[in-house]
C-alpha cells in the first residue's frame, strides 16, 4: 500500500511553526512579512530612513540571514511568556511572562480577530490581529489544548 503523505495545516501554509514539546505545551513562531519589518524599523518621524532600512533588508537577504520573528508564544508546564518586538526600539525583542498557575485562558477571541489572552487580575489583551482569522484560530486552539493538557498534567513530585 503506498503511504499517504500529510497536507499541511493551516499554519505551515504562513510559515507559523507550532512545535510541541515534550512536556506537554507548545512553542509557536509567527514569522515577521518584509513590510512589517521595515515598518517596524523605521521612525515614524523620518521617512526618508525608509530607504536605509529598504537598503539594510536587502543586505541581510543576501547574508541569508533570516528575519526576527514577529512573536514567539512559549507554552510549558512553568510558565506562558511571549516574546514581541519592543514598542519604543524596533530591532530589541521583549518577552513578557506568567506563571502557568495564573493564566486563565490563551484562545482565538470569539468576538474580534486576534488572539485572546487572560491574567486574571493582571493582564487581558489581543494579539495577532492582523493576521489571518483561519490562522489565528488554528494557533489559539492549539494552545488553548496545549493549556488544558498542562492543568490536567500531574503535578510533578
Amino acid at each position: 500500500m503506498p503511504a499517504t503523505l500529510a497536507y499541511g495545516t493551516i499554519d505551515t501554509q504562513f510559515g507559523v511553526t507550532c512545535e510541541d514539546r515534550a512536556d506537554g505545551g507548545i512553542m509557536v513562531t509567527i514569522p515577521t512579512t518584509t513590510w512589517a519589518y521595515v515598518k517596524r524599523r523605521t521612525p515614524p518621524s523620518h521617512p526618508i530612513v525608509i530607504l536605509f532600512t529598504i537598503a539594510w533588508y536587502f543586505v541581510e537577504r543576501l547574508r541569508n540571514r533570516p528575519l526576527p520573528p514577529r512573536a514567539v508564544i512559549e507554552l510549558t508546564a512553568e510558565q506562558l511568556s511571549i516574546t514581541e518586538p519592543d514598542g519604543e526600539v524596533a530591532s530589541r525583542m521583549s518577552t513578557r511572562s506568567w506563571p502557568l498557575r495564573e493564566v486563565g485562558e490563551v484562545r482565538p477571541n470569539r468576538y474580534a480577530k486576534g488572539l485572546y489572552v487572560r491574567i486574571p487580575g493582571k493582564d487581558n489583551f489581543d494579539m495577532l490581529g492582523d493576521l489571518d482569522r483561519r490562522l489565528v484560530e488554528h494557533v489559539g486552539n492549539r494552545l488553548s489544548a496545549a493549556l488544558d493538557r498542562l492543568r490536567k498534567a500531574p503535578a510533578p513530585m
